[in-house]
């Protein structure tokens, strides 16, 4: 079976290239640098190393790349890294801001100096705050963990960061019993209250766009912006905001500005061992409380190491902009300008997804202290912001962001990226769907790729580590993991054919298939006639040229056309998703599994449970795969399919599969196992048995051209000395065979007496009692999995095997 199983749209050729972006990014962990976490905060980052990779892979160095989402400018950066001339958008001002600041050229020397000139004017004063002693030696607070809602310094609830009772850890070792750690004293319980009397009224307090997914909620008082601050900490960022202010406008005041405004994640009274994805919990026990000089500072070091190193990475040793052009706004307005049509060689981003966090309500915290203390206009939170944001966010003020609108947005981007993108250009996202959305939502991107002139062709787990499980991802095991996934603009000859929201081939394909059920194959003067009646609403002698070949094409892209009666009939090598019923398709499926099995131990030596259905993905006839998903969810149906598979493979300590070894002495080592041929070669085989045991002018018939007729051939009859008429069904199933295909062989005998004497059906499974029946009664022949390999090895020895004969007796 060839690697493009069913895909009329797209080349052997493109997928193959795909397929081999799995060895290139086999030695390649997905992880995060550090200096990139620590600098600033940002959820969702992606790895840049992975996409430096896939870029320099599917893009050459006079490629144009986009990312409309730029997010924290992974990507964006990447591809300027490799000198690809780019064009990043985001929409959130803050976070288009603080990107841009740090990936600038700073003149290291003055920052420095104004860092110091801060330091050296506040740093007292705001250490203050946090003064205290140990062992009679001055030191100061760095962090301090206590219960809010009981206010609990002296004895609060332990947890793994107090030792021995010390809730107190100290910004210096003490000099006498070097320890940085200390019990919580009076002292610090008038330091307290001391600082707790200071004015702090200019400290922002507004209300907060509630969003209850990220805990800002009004019952907790988390939709005020000053819930979560101590009045110490309030008056120390107000101190060294103060000071910042104070400094004349430059890059390197931005730089100083934005190192502040990340020390706010961690300013605020958080859990203990809290990191800064949390911003907004309200927390009740086990807190700490840090020290705003000591978050300051390590952000600013943090920051200029961030910057060196992003720097020294770049082409030009300067700043990583300098291939990159980013711009701060709506993608779809700004992407619509006529110099950016076919501009795009290729689109690689991290597009907004229904699990998502909605980042413009998450980055009220950063955006707003901006707003209040550095620049009002250019830190607006704007309705239009608002409105343009692709989001599903349960915020009350916000219900017209709900799923309809999601996937109308989505429809919109596929639109947007068609105009933008060249033929053949690639689409390339990272996403991260949960399992529950992940059937539903990845069919819509499917569905709306097609309709705007796309088309899915590969997808990689970034989630596995281990490159030897690092294949195509799948449809159960990873719901929940990071996948790449690609899509390619399709020629317009080959794009989708829709009319507004209307799958019009995938409705061609309902109707011819449901067609010729009903009447065992339909003609293609037929198929014309109800195709503009039924779907095109016009009358045949309407149809356009052009629709009269888009017709002709889906036909044989679908579906099997004899051309010596110009019947229509149904392709037994393909899975007709969102057409046949589940219980059809599954027996279908659980047929087809072997062949696939076979394909991936041929191809890769072994693989998972996330390949195979993969490969299962891939037999999709222009279906849903929403389908697949209540398929294989059926937990007694995957039981099934595991058990197939453990029929032909062994289980490694890594949950991957390896072929199983036989142990029957009989076969030799090239020896061929029927139970995992395509219908194609199983014919074949059939076709040289047949040869072998003396029948003549044995003709392949080819799928279901012929009412279920697959082979033909004559033999003479010993007795009378007559040569007769022979038809045959090859069935290569693991189901038993019914009476139906027994019934259609004894039809076309009586229909051709006068050429046909003898209809025999032949499988490697076995037969139902009413198929044995049918048999018995008609006087078809029948020969079962067992009497067929008894018949190949007599033939020829050692040649093949069967590994499924006692498979239903597992």
């Amino acid at each position: 079976m060839q690697n493009n199983s069913y895909n009329a749209k797209v080349s052997n050729e493109i997928l193959e290239k795909f397929s081999n972006l799995i060895k290139i990014l086999d030695d390649e962990s997905n992880s995060i640098p550090s200096i990139a976490k620590r600098a600033f905060n940002f959820k969702g980052r992606k790895s840049e190393n992975i996409a430096l990779k896939v870029l320099d892979y599917i893009s050459t160095p006079e490629s144009k790349i986009c990312d409309p989402f730029m997010g924290s400018g992974s990507f964006v950066f990447a591809s300027s890294m490799l000198g690809r001339e780019t064009v990043g958008i985001e929409l959130d001002n803050y976070t288009y801001n603080v990107i841009k600041t740090l990936h600038s050229k700073i003149d290291y020397d003055k920052l420095e100096l104004m860092f110091q000139e801060i330091k050296s004017e506040i740093f007292n004063d705001v250490m203050y705050l946090y003064k205290t002693h140990c062992c009679g030696e001055v030191n100061y607070i760095k962090t301090l963990y206590f219960d809010p809602v009981s206010q609990e310094y002296f004895n609060p609830q332990p947890h793994r960061e107090i030792v021995d009772g010390k809730n107190v850890k100290l910004y210096y070792k003490c000099p006498v019993c070097e320890d940085t750690s200390k019990t919580f004293s009076t002292e610090d319980e008038q330091k307290l209250s001391e600082v707790n009397s200071l004015d702090t009224s200019r400290f922002p307090d507004h209300e907060l766009i509630t969003n209850s997914r990220i805990n800002i909620t009004s019952s907790t008082g988390a939709d005020r912006y000053d819930r979560n601050f101590s009045n110490r900490n309030k008056y120390a960022l107000l101190l060294i905001q103060d000071k910042i202010s104070s400094l004349p406008d430059c890059i390197e005041k931005d730089f100083i500005q934005h190192a502040l405004v990340s020390a706010l994640t961690l300013s605020k009274i958080t859990q203990y061992g809290s990191s800064s994805d949390i911003l907004y919990h309200v927390i009740q026990n086990k807190a700490q409380d840090m020290n705003v000089w000591y978050l300051f500072e390590s952000k600013y070091n943090n920051m200029v190491a961030y910057n060196k190193y992003y720097c020294e990475q770049s082409p030009d040793k300067e700043t990583l902009l300098s291939f990159a052009n980013i711009m701060n706004g709506d993608y779809s307005t700004i992407l619509s300008q006529p110099k950016f049509n076919q501009y795009f060689d290729v689109i690689y981003t991290d597009p907004p997804y229904t699990d998502q966090v909605p980042y413009l309500e998450r980055n009220q915290l950063y955006r707003d202290w901006l707003f209040n203390f550095s620049d009002k206009n250019q830190f607006q939170l704007s309705k239009q912001m608002l409105d343009e944001e692709i989001v599903v966010t349960n915020a009350p003020s916000r219900r017209e962001k709900d799923i309809k609108n999601y996937y109308e947005s989505i429809d919109k981007m596929f639109s947007i990226f068609s105009k933008i993108i060249k033929t053949n250009g690639t689409v390339a996202f990272t996403l991260n769907l949960g399992k529950k959305k992940f059937f539903e939502t990845f069919s819509k991107f499917i569905d709306f790729a097609r309709k705007n002139g796309f088309e899915y062709i590969y997808r990689i787990d970034l989630a596995k580590n281990d490159p030897t499980l690092r294949k195509q991802s799948a449809w159960r095991d990873t719901l929940s993991t990071e996948m790449l996934i690609f899509f390619i603009k399709l020629d317009e000859d080959k794009a989708y054919w829709y009319k507004d929201d209307r799958n019009i081939e995938l409705e061609l394909g309902k109707l011819i298939y449901n067609q010729i059920l009903k009447n065992n194959g339909i003609t293609l003067t037929t198929t014309y006639k109800e195709v503009s009646r039924k779907i095109l609403n016009k009358q045949v002698e309407d149809l356009t040229e052009n629709e009269i070949n888009r017709i002709r094409g889906l036909i044989s892209e679908q579906f099997i056309i004899d051309p010596r009666t110009s019947m229509i009939y149904v392709d037994p090598d393909k899975l007709y998703l969102s057409i046949e019923d589940n219980t059809t398709l599954f027996n279908k499926l659980y047929d087809i599994v072997p062949i696939l099995i076979n394909n991936l131990l041929e191809k890769w030596g072994s693989f998972t449970l996330d390949d195979l259905y993969f490969e299962i993905s891939s037999k999709v006839c222009n279906g849903d795969p929403s389908i697949l998903a209540q398929i294989l969810e059926d937990p007694s149906r995957e039981k099934y399919i595991v058990n197939l598979i453990e029929n032909y493979c062994n289980t490694d300590e890594k949950s991957s599969y390896t072929r199983k070894t036989r142990v029957s002495a009989s076969p030799t080592e090239d020896a061929i196992d029927i139970s995992m041929l395509d219908g194609y070669s199983f014919e074949n085989v059939l076709k040289d048995l047949l040869t072998s045991e003396g029948f003549i002018n044995v003709i392949r018939i080819g799928g279901a051209g012929d009412r279920g007729v697959d082979l033909r051939a004559k033999k003479i009859n010993p007795q009378t000395g007559e040569l007769e008429g022979y038809i045959f069904q090859a069935k290569r199933w693991i189901g038993n065979v019914g009476g139906e295909p027994i019934q259609r062989l004894h039809s076309m005998m009586v229909q051709y007496s006068a050429e046909i004497q003898h209809a025999i059906c032949i499988t490697t499974s076995d037969y139902t009692e009413h198929g044995k029946r049918e048999a018995k009664s008609t006087g078809v022949e029948i020969v079962n999995g067992e009497e067929l390999i008894e018949r190949l090895n007599t033939a020829f020895p050692g040649k093949y095997y069967h590994g499924l004969l006692d498979f239903h007796n597992n």
